[in-house]
């Protein structure tokens, strides 16, 4: 814009940046990480054409956590950050989901509809969305910056479903995450049988226990392999939302029916942790929506729980001793086919129901 502005155009703008290149390429290796580290993606694309050194470094996983960092980082904050939002055609109650929200964004106008060839189960974990079906179980990792997305060979299990000659069907909870051990992106899959639980917004649980106990297997980016665990016999039941996963400083954790509130997933250890409800939660047949929902709120997981009546929520955070922590109570509340999705920065809350966009309502603290 800078040459433009200056009536250079044409050839003599190629010069330029010729010129620019060529000084960049002076430069010692470190500097030139720094740099580049700071450079939007699409521009990134094109400077990989400059020679196969700089290609070397941007394609480097070190320059691509150095990006993150500083994205995330970075002054622009929650500026950068973009609003992704599918609608679920699996569910009978297809909410929105939406995870982030540009600040400016006054009305769902400025919002950008992406086309999903297939359906999100969850993320994101380092710019990094797993899609798929958990029905035919079959994956992809996507990367909404670049927009390329990785085939993941599909699991094989040991054994068949044991449960089968029962009428027991095959239900699956996923989850994506990093295990900052090995700094390997990692996806688990729990694997249980269970009979369908109707529900008019959760359609089907998934039920493990010392009876029926869940297979469990992980798949590491690094290998391009899957590698199956020992059987999780914890008597849980995780729900089976598109959105009920979360992933935070190397945990996976997943939204339980009370009185569990969690199960969260070691990727370094892979080691199970249940995490129980800090108070109990009203029976979901006295709503239209799910009485509590998993979030994160800045580095924390955040569990809301809607109080008694339906007249607002209550909002906890898990502290760093694995207790639940009351953090604020939101009150009044709104509309009856609304529910929480997550929250946006530190004061705003983000709704969605079937039938509206999402939109955005303040805090209120509890005295």
């Amino acid at each position: 814009m800078e040459l433009e502005r200056e009536g250079i155009k044409g050839e003599e703008k190629g010069m330029c940046l010729s010129v620019v290149v060529n000084k960049a390429y002076e430069l010692e290796e470190d500097i030139l990480v720094e740099i580049l580290s700071r450079l939007p993606v699409k521009i990134l694309f094109k400077l990989k054409l400059v020679c196969r050194r700089w290609n070397a470094m941007i394609s480097s996983p070190y320059l691509a956590s150095l990006h993150l960092q500083n994205y995330t980082n970075g002054p622009a904050g929650d500026a950068s950050r973009s609003l992704i939002i599918y609608e679920s055609e699996i569910r009978n109650y297809p909410f929105l989901y939406a995870e982030q929200l540009y600040p400016d964004a006054a009305d769902a106008s400025q919002i950008r509809l992406l086309e999903i060839p297939l359906p999100v189960i969850t993320g994101p974990c380092n710019g990094i969305f797993l899609l798929g079906s958990l029905i035919r179980c079959y994956f992809y990792l996507w990367n909404p910056a670049t927009g390329t997305f990785r085939d993941i060979p599909s699991p094989r299990y040991r054994r068949a479903n044991p449960m089968q000659d029962f009428d027991f069907q095959d239900c699956y909870s996923c989850g994506l995450g990093l295990d900052k051990t090995a700094n390997d992106l990692k996806i688990v899959l729990i694997r249980h049988f269970t009979h369908p639980i109707s529900s008019h917004f959760t359609g089907s649980s998934s039920y493990s226990s010392p009876e029926f106990p869940s297979q469990v297997s992980v798949y590491t980016l690094g290998t391009d392999s899957w590698r199956e665990l020992e059987d999780f016999t914890q008597e849980v039941d995780t729900l089976d939302y598109n959105d009920s996963c979360r992933y935070l400083n190397g945990f996976v954790f997943w939204l339980c029916s009370s009185p569990v509130a969690a199960l969260a997933f070691d990727l370094g250890t892979d080691v199970f942790r249940v995490i129980n409800d800090p108070v109990s939660v009203p029976s979901v047949e006295c709503f239209d929506i799910p009485p509590k929902r998993l979030s994160l709120y800045g580095n924390s997981v955040a569990l809301f729980i809607i109080q008694d009546g339906g007249g607002g929520y209550d909002m906890w955070l898990l502290s760093e001793d694995w207790c639940w922590v009351k953090y604020l109570a939101i009150t009044p509340f709104v509309p009856k086919d609304m529910m929480v999705v997550g929250n946006w920065g530190e004061n705003q809350l983000i709704l969605a129901s079937r039938v509206q966009e999402p939109e955005n309502f303040e805090f209120i603290l509890e005295n």
